[in-house]
């Protein structure tokens, strides 16, 4: 009998068989559960396939992942409105009269995907109707993290551009994951992942599992294989710096946690490293109060005071009668090697100063931002170790 390829499959097809291969797996819920799978042609098209979720046994025993078959006796339908996981209009529907004849894998692609650029994400921002396939660097995997029976695992990737994005998956992905595999493979390894959606905390963008989702380690494709010789150009000429995302609850042990050089630090990109604590032993060289070395701050959310009229106000507080003063130094530190600005926000700068901004405005008379306290300058030459 003449078969048909993928592509050519309409809704109300499905008289000639397709010769196809697996290469995806999943069960949906909600009010129509089904068993579903992404059928890959020679041509390099999918498809997706569904049949009811009663049926799992028995589909389980016809059809494995990465097996070929010749399929007939299917039925074609309109392609789903929502969560969408491959460009095609129309979606195949499986039941017991369909039959799979177990062919030679010879000529199937091994993958498909439908990648989004970083670029493009904010047109899928929370709208699930299509998913979205990404590929990217590994920067970080983070610890599993078990919260009411869920098991939550979240990788940050990193794009040619230098652009970072987490993405978490859950459960079954989660707990199947080789953390230890990973970090033992040469960098850069590159990651392809599969059928996500777009979501967005805290102002960042995001990638979030769907059951459809497949995390796809080091894929043979071109598009692994560019990215990974472009990463290995750019750490060949700067080394990516080993990090411990961990605390360790050694004092003697965290004040040498992510001990670099100043120089090397500031040859990196600082988003590779976004929520990284480092420390250095350097010295305080010089403060900057050309923009004040504190602020007058609301007592309920230490935002920045503003006048109006005679007043001073908080934005969300309202008036406020007496501002509570709070550091904000700008300082320079210096290594061996190099010289780096720093901030210092009002924990730290009571740490380091072994004092609180309003004992030196209230009880020492340092009323003017501008004019640095005595108290402030005896620390400049002497090394300190600080953690940022």
């Amino acid at each position: 009998m003449d078969t048909t390829m993928v592509a050519n499959l309409n809704p109300g097809d499905g008289d000639k068989p397709i010769e196809i291969k697996v290469i995806r797996k999943w069960l949906s819920y909600g009010k129509k559960a089904e068993c579903c799978y992404i059928f890959l042609d020679k041509s390099g098209d999918a498809i997706e396939a569904c049949g009811c979720l009663g049926d799992k046994g028995y589909f389980d025993s016809i059809i494995r992942m990465d097996g070929c078959y010749s399929v007939s006796n299917y039925v074609c339908d309109n392609a789903n409105t929502f969560f969408v996981t491959v460009p095609h209009k129309t979606k195949i529907k499986l039941g017991r009269a369909a039959k799979f004849e177990e062919i030679r894998d010879d000529g199937f692609p091994v993958y498909y995907f439908n990648f989004l650029a970083y670029g493009q994400l904010g047109a899928r921002l929370d709208n699930h109707k299509t998913l979205t396939d990404y590929i990217g660097g590994v920067e970080n995997v983070y610890e599993v993290v078990r919260t009411q029976g869920n098991a939550i695992l979240k990788l940050k990737l990193e794009n040619l551009s230098g652009t970072m994005i987490e993405t978490t998956f859950w459960d079954e992905a989660a707990n199947s994951f080789d953390k230890e595999a990973i970090e033992a493979l040469p960098s850069p390894v590159i990651v392809a992942i599969t059928s996500m959606k777009v979501t967005q905390y805290l102002g960042n963008l995001q990638l979030t599992a769907t059951p459809a989702s497949y995390i796809y380690i080091n894929p043979t494709i071109p598009e692994a294989a560019a990215m990974a010789a472009e990463f290995v150009e750019r750490h060949n000429q700067n080394p990516v710096l080993k990090i411990k995302y961990q605390k360790s609850k050694d004092v003697q042990v965290e004040k040498k946690r992510n001990r670099f050089p100043l120089v090397d630090l500031l040859s990196q990109n600082p988003n590779r490293y976004a929520g990284a604590q480092f420390t250095c032993k350097a010295s305080l060289v010089s403060i900057d109060a050309s923009k004040g070395w504190f602020y007058k701050a609301c007592h309920e959310c230490c935002k920045k005071l503003q006048k109006r009229g005679n007043t001073l106000a908080c934005e969300d507080h309202d008036q406020v009668a007496k501002p509570n003063n709070l550091f904000f130094i700008t300082a320079y530190i210096a290594d061996e090697t190099a010289q780096a600005k720093i901030v210092f926000f009002d924990a730290a700068a009571r740490m380091l100063f072994q004092t609180d901004c309003n004992t030196l405005i209230d009880h020492h008379g340092y009323t003017d931002p501008y004019t640095l306290p005595a108290p402030l300058t005896i620390l400049i030459g002497q090394p300190k170790i600080i953690q940022f």
